[in-house]
């Protein structure tokens, strides 16, 4: 994916995440890549198809993931 395809997509991502989530969210780093991992504890991975056929790359340490889970479950995890 090129990086001019990155950037629109992420003022969509963070509304859906605050209103979701009801947190803010801070992007430490963003950028087009061709593999399917990052470096981060927890990778989650959101295919995209269409126009343009792509995968979004989302990574967390443990902890954020934790507290992500917590809140969509309603409960402790």
């Amino acid at each position: 994916m090129k990086q001019e395809c990155v950037n629109p997509f992420l003022a969509p991502a963070k509304l859906v995440w605050e209103r979701e989530l009801g947190l803010p969210l801070e992007l430490s780093s963003v950028f087009a890549v061709s593999h399917k991992f990052t470096i981060e504890d927890i990778t989650a991975v959101i295919g995209v198809s269409g126009e343009l056929v792509y995968n979004i790359l989302y990574g967390f340490p443990q902890i954020t993931a934790r507290g992500i889970i917590d809140i969509m479950a309603g409960t402790d995890f």
